[in-house]
């Protein structure tokens, strides 16, 4: 797995100490050499700093990087220019095909051609197929969907085509949010890259700084923390006709997959946005304390990764569901949604396995509230009954709940050995509990909660003088210590770097 400038590394903190000081000192219009020369180079440093970003990783990732973005902006021109609806048609086209066929050669090509053989082999063709075996660009998943974005907004004409080269190529490398997101539009974007703030205001600094806190916290000291724990029940365990581990522990583990995938995304997109606040632009939200927060299953997924699942929805799911507003068309798009979602993460069974019954749960959730409210109706009562706090927090359990039973799919070796989890937390063998493992769990359940508390308390105040206090300060410097605590001697890669 290739190094690079991790968020949560000492290699990162110094190259953004760098990058701010050659932002806002050197190159704008009132730093050094940019008053000097009476232009603002920080457009160019933006793209300059985001090659070298992505080049740290593997020197060739730059290369797709540049190929994505000279296509689809070249393709958003043509666009602007041709009136011919069937042209355009064809123009878009090429745009999807594109962007697909560049995620299919490097993530879903082995798996495809592997599925087939499998198929084949079921029936008694034996067949050896070639494989690429090419190293998966980092987040090239996500820069494929951000830039296929603009084509489509061009196409629609939800968006103008650009003619700023630069502002186009910052708006697709940007490294903030490269990576991992958020998934952003090219209309809020380009005038930001376009207009960059001549100083930075204090608030936006302090936001910036915390967020930054924040999101190493939820990586570090919780997502990371974590990791004991699930290694012990997803990659250490040997499960057999006896259980390695207790039953409770099992429950426990699948409860903490589920979190520290969470987290450990959140965490990403905190540093991101705290980032891109010290550079005076301003990326969508992505989470919204989804397990901590969450009524249900539904709102749990309008709270996780709130930009794909946007894309997903803007991109497929409406032009698709305009053909035909049945229950059932409407019921299996959403299936087909999450069953995208799922393949979008992952070139294997498992995330597909996963896409698909996640998508069947929320749409029977769905399915069970409208009846419900229907019924309510009928009686002459309100449809939705005022949230009660029991339900504060068995909604949040109950979507963890259904997270921590889906991720045992993907987080075990393979879906056999996630039946063998299943089974063996439903085997009435009792082996003595690591009670090491529960106090940490315990500790990540406070952590979570703390985290979301106060990320919920910034949302609320931002934009607006926050000054600290002094629980405030003790709250950053518990931060600060547990991370250092949980640090280890190397950063550890974040799970969405590898989409």
């Amino acid at each position: 797995m290739p190094g690079g400038l991790l968020f949560n590394s000492v290699e990162y903190a110094a190259f953004l100490a760098i990058f701010l000081a050659l932002y806002w000192a050197v190159l704008g219009p009132r730093g050094a050499i940019g008053s000097a020369l009476k232009r603002d180079l920080r457009p160019h440093l933006l793209l300059v700093g985001s090659y070298v970003f992505y080049a740290s990783f593997t020197w060739w990732f730059p290369a797709i990087l540049a190929g994505i973005t000279v296509v689809q902006y070249t393709l958003g021109a043509q666009l602007a220019k041709t009136r011919s609806r069937e042209r355009r048609k064809v123009l878009l086209t090429l745009g999807v095909l594109a962007t697909i066929g560049t995620l299919v050669v490097f993530k879903y090509f082995d798996f495809f051609v592997g599925a087939v053989a499998d198929g084949l082999g079921r029936v008694g063709l034996e067949a050896n197929p070639a494989t690429l075996g090419l190293l998966v660009p980092w987040g090239v998943s996500f820069y494929t969907l951000h830039a296929l974005s603009y084509t489509i907004d061009v196409y629609r004409r939800d968006a103008e085509a650009t003619t700023d080269v630069l502002s186009f190529a910052v708006f697709v490398a940007y490294f903030p949010q490269l990576l991992a997101g958020p998934l952003t539009r090219i209309r809020p974007m380009l005038p930001q890259f376009q207009h960059l703030p001549r100083r930075l205001d204090p608030i936006r600094r302090a936001e910036g700084f915390e967020l930054i806190l924040l999101g190493l916290f939820q990586k570090v000291a919780v997502a990371d923390a974590l990791t004991p724990l699930t290694r012990t029940v997803f990659v250490d365990q040997t499960v057999g006709p006896e259980p390695a581990q207790n039953p409770v522990l099992l429950v426990i583990g699948a409860f903490a997959g589920a979190a520290q995938f969470v987290l450990d995304f959140a965490g990403y997109t905190n540093i991101a946005r705290g980032t891109s606040k010290l550079l005076g632009i301003e990326l969508p939200y992505n989470f919204r304390e989804p397990l901590t927060r969450s009524r249900n299953l539904q709102d749990y997924w309008r709270r996780h990764n709130i930009t794909l699942m946007g894309w997903f929805r803007d991109y497929v799911y409406r032009p698709l569901r305009r053909r035909s507003s049945s229950t059932v068309r409407s019921s299996l798009l959403l299936v087909f949604i999450f069953f995208l979602s799922g393949l979008w993460h992952g070139a294997n069974w498992g995330w597909v396995l996963w896409g698909i019954v996640t998508g069947v749960a929320v749409q029977t959730e769905i399915l069970v509230n409208r009846a419900r409210d229907r019924s309510r109706r009928r009686e002459g009562r309100p449809a939705r009954r005022r949230r009660s706090p029991a339900m504060r927090v068995l909604g949040p359990l109950y979507a963890s709940g259904v997270l921590a039973a889906t991720i045992v799919l993907v987080r075990a070796p393979t879906i056999a050995a996630a039946l063998e989890y299943y089974q063996a937390i439903l085997r009435p063998t009792w082996v003595p509990l690591d009670w090491d493992l529960v106090l940490l769990a315990g500790y990540a359940l406070v952590a979570i909660c703390v985290a979301d508390w106060r990320e919920h308390r910034m949302e609320l105040a931002e934009g607006k003088a926050d000054p600290p206090t002094i629980p405030r300060m003790a709250l950053w410097g518990a931060m600060v210590v547990l991370i250092i605590i949980y640090s280890g001697t190397a950063a550890q890669p974040f799970v969405y770097f590898q989409f």
